[in-house]
C-alpha cells in the first residue's frame, strides 16, 4: 500500500479500515470512512480501491478477509431478521396488543414472560434493531413494567440475546408464511391452466 502512494496511512488506519469493513460491509465506503479518524471519504475510497485489488499481497490476508466476510454475514442476517420483523408488524394495527408469537419447541423462555417478549419485539421495531440502550429506556418508561424488577434489571446483552431468539422465531414464521403463499400461487396457476385446456 505504501508503494501505491498511501504514505500517510499508518497501521491504526489500516486496522480501522478493516474494522469498518467488518462492521459495515466492504461496499459501504461512506460508513467505513467515518471509522477512520483523520481520513476523508475520498482518501478512503482511493485506499479501498487499491486494497481490494491487491489485498492478497498483505501477510495474513486470509484472516482479514474472513473477518470481513463474517461481519458481512452478520449484516445480512440482521437485514433478513429486520425484513421479517417489518413483514410481521405490518399485519397489525396495534402490535402491542395484537401481536402473536408462535413459539416452537424449546423457544419459549423460562425467564421472560410472553408479555415481556411482545414488548421487546414492539420496542425493537419502534427504536430499531441493535439499539439496545433505547430498548432498555422503553422498558424503564413503560408503566406496564413499573414493578417488573426482572425485566428492568436486564442488561443490554441479555435483551439483545432474547430479541435475537425472538427474531429467529419471527423469521421462521414469516419464511413459512411466504412459502405457503408461494405454494398457493402455484396451485392457482395450475388450476387456471387446467381450466384453459
Amino acid at each position: 500500500m505504501l508503494a501505491a502512494g498511501f504514505t500517510s496511512w499508518h497501521k491504526r488506519d489500516f486496522q480501522a479500515f478493516l474494522r469498518g469493513s467488518e462492521k459495515h460491509g466492504r461496499k459501504k465506503i461512506a460508513e467505513i470512512s467515518k471509522e477512520i479518524e483523520g481520513k476523508t471519504e475520498a482518501e478512503v475510497k482511493a485506499y479501498h480501491s487499491v486494497f481490494w485489488k491487491r489485498y492478497k499481497e498483505i501477510s495474513d490476508w486470509e484472516k482479514y478477509i474472513k473477518n470481513i466476510e463474517r461481519g458481512e454475514s452478520r449484516i445480512k442476517k440482521a437485514g433478513d431478521q429486520i425484513a421479517a420483523l417489518n413483514m410481521k408488524m405490518k399485519k397489525y394495527k396495534d402490535p402491542y396488543s395484537e401481536i402473536e408469537l408462535h413459539y416452537g419447541p424449546g423457544s419459549k423462555s423460562k425467564t421472560f414472560t410472553e408479555e415481556e417478549d411482545k414488548f421487546l419485539i414492539c420496542s425493537t421495531f419502534k427504536v430499531g434493531f441493535g439499539n439496545w440502550e433505547d430498548v432498555k429506556m422503553e422498558i424503564k418508561k413503560s408503566p406496564v413494567f413499573k414493578f417488573d424488577w426482572f425485566l428492568k434489571s436486564r442488561g443490554t446483552q441479555d435483551l439483545a440475546r432474547r430479541v435475537d431468539s425472538l427474531m429467529k422465531i419471527i423469521q421462521k414464521e414469516m419464511n413459512e408464511e411466504m412459502e405457503k403463499k408461494k405454494l398457493q400461487a402455484e396451485k392457482r396457476k395450475e388450476r387456471e391452466k387446467e381450466k384453459q385446456k
